[in-house]
């Protein structure tokens, strides 16, 4: 039923080209170029309708009979400029056997475990160069409203180092909060989180590692900063693991290529068979 339907589709496309040159199972064709019925019936998906599928091969044979004209016309073009193509084409074929070729020896060859002495490693050796731009901060904050019966014991609650018994207060009363002097957030996060208008960040971080009780659209917001980086500090390592992990393997996948590469330079002289 379905290629009954392409055949409906392709008898409606002016089919261009000559006539002695069609296959039979051409739904369009343009000089020696040919769009066959399987060809097109690839392209169009199972699970739509008679009426969809015969839209969207009119489409298809359509937008392909565009594309073989173009072609056509830039098959014009001199012969110098086609060796030029060619010339690019076979380059590009290299350096995708070339790219190939390199990334399954890598897959068999490279060791791909980076240890954590190895991360330590390179972190002390460029500490100084691993700076943030930006402000980050470890937070604990929480928020009622003005009104609510419950500020006296927020108050005193948040004060305490009893993080979990403060935690549940919190979702005693349904107050905003957040807790996690792990993890750094960064400016946006923390505006996500408090969408306080502070001009001064820096000054606003270093003040906030004491508890800050703050007045702000009718409600109260406590906010505590465990530890801060700003701006040309140094990344603390967890920050920059990941990363420095990625910078190891790079650095070690090229320095097996450059292996590669000049082994296999070394045996193709040692056999004779280099010309210079």
């Amino acid at each position: 039923m379905k290629a009954a339907h392409f055949l409906i589709a392709a008898l409606c496309v002016v089919i261009i080209g000559s006539c002695g040159n069609s296959t039979p199972d051409a739904v369009a064709h343009l000089g020696d170029a040919v769009l066959t019925m399987e060809e097109l019936r690839e392209r169009i998906p199972n699970n739509i309708s008679a009426e969809d599928s015969t839209a969207l091969a009119q489409e298809i044979i359509q937008s392909w009979l565009k594309d073989a004209l173009v072609l056509q016309e830039a098959e014009k073009i001199s012969e110098e400029e086609k060796l030029a193509v060619e010339r690019r084409i076979e380059d590009y074929r290299k350096s995708l056997l070339i790219y190939s070729y390199e990334q399954d020896w890598i897959k068999k060859n490279m060791d791909t475990v980076v240890t954590d002495e190895q991360i330590q490693t390179y972190y002390e050796a460029n500490k100084s160069s691993m700076k943030v731009n930006e402000h980050f901060i470890q937070l604990k904050f929480c928020s009622l409203p003005e009104k609510s019966k419950d500020v006296k014991n927020m108050s005193t609650a948040f004060a305490s180092d009893d993080i979990a018994t403060w935690e549940a207060f919190c979702v005693q009363v349904g107050a905003k909060h957040y807790y996690n002097y792990s993890t750094y957030v960064n400016w946006e996060q923390f505006a996500q989180l408090i969408p306080l208008a502070i001009a001064d960040r820096s000054q606003f971080i270093t003040q906030a590692t004491s508890t800050q009780q703050i007045n702000f659209n009718g409600e109260i917001i406590w906010v505590k900063i465990g530890s801060y980086l700003l701006p040309g500090d140094s990344s603390p390592l967890e920050m920059v693991r990941s990363n420095i992990a990625s910078i190891l393997l790079n650095i070690r996948k090229q320095e097996l290529l450059q292996k590669m590469r000049n082994g296999l330079y070394d045996q193709a002289k040692s056999e004779g068979k280099l010309e210079q």
